[in-house]
């Protein structure tokens, strides 16, 4: 056995570290990006409150039967941006993960700098149906005469 240089084994005990650190920074940016998200809801949750409140001592009898449903399509507008604003927010969150742990991982066979994801994604599924395929192979069903 061929013994391991200690600046190697160094080298790579510092990048875990390394490649650590790194996904604590992208999960910690990803969390202050939703609380960002959630309180600039918050202000604008407020600011509609008050407008609907206005709006309701402001409407006639005659209005108070519409105002629920202009308030509701209102209100669920607001509730769809909101949650396509943290969706998309989790999504790069997750991308910057992979990029972190892809390049923390060093240059692989699946995943490389000129592979997308999605080469990578049906490398993966190529070797994962070969493998299978080794372990059970297919018989051909018996032919009675």
């Amino acid at each position: 056995m061929t013994p391991v240089p200690m600046d190697a084994v160094v080298a790579a005990w510092k990048r875990q570290f390394d490649v650590a650190f790194e996904l604590a920074e992208a999960i910690v940016e990803g969390v202050e990006k939703a609380r960002e998200i959630q309180l600039a809801a918050a202000a604008d949750t407020r600011a509609w409150l008050e407008a609907a409140r206005k709006s309701f001592a402001a409407a006639s009898p005659d209005e108070y039967a519409a105002l629920p449903t202009r308030l509701a399509n209102e209100n669920f507008g607001k509730i769809a941006e909101y949650w396509s604003r943290l969706a998309a927010n989790a999504r790069d969150t997750q991308a910057r993960i992979v990029g972190v742990v892809a390049r923390g991982a060093g240059p692989t066979p699946l995943l490389s700098d000129k592979a997308p994801l999605s080469e990578a994604i049906d490398a993966g599924y190529k070797q994962w149906l070969d493998t299978l395929r080794k372990l059970y192979p297919t018989f051909s069903p018996v032919q009675s005469s």
